[in-house]
């Protein structure tokens, strides 16, 4: 999965782009491949716990895990007395989103 976000609202733009095997230390290997684009870049801080779903929601609000809620893949429900993985609502995150907010 490739993911990009641009924030055009305010002054500073930021571009996150979030791709399996592009991490930080592929663009600090070959810095002149990325010089041409003259953007700073900066590495994400894992959070824990350091499943897909926290992950995304803590770069999606700015937030801890302990502010947006989502500190697992899954969540048990109650009704039908099972755990559904990959299946939960967006609205299940506490906190706006960074795309949202006027300032950083």
């Amino acid at each position: 999965m490739i993911e990009f976000f641009v924030n055009m609202s305010t002054s500073r733009k930021v571009l996150l782009i979030q791709c399996a095997g592009l991490g930080f230390n592929l663009l600090e290997a070959y810095p002149d491949l990325f010089a041409c684009l003259g953007l700073s870049f900066s590495p994400y801080t894992p959070i824990f716990p350091a499943v897909t779903c926290t992950a995304q929601a803590t770069m999606r609000t700015g937030l801890p895990p302990y502010r947006h809620g989502i500190i697992a893949n899954g969540r048990f429900d109650r009704q039908v007395r099972r755990v559904d993985f990959w299946q939960q609502s967006a609205r299940l995150v506490d906190g706006e989103r960074i795309w949202q907010v006027n300032s950083f």
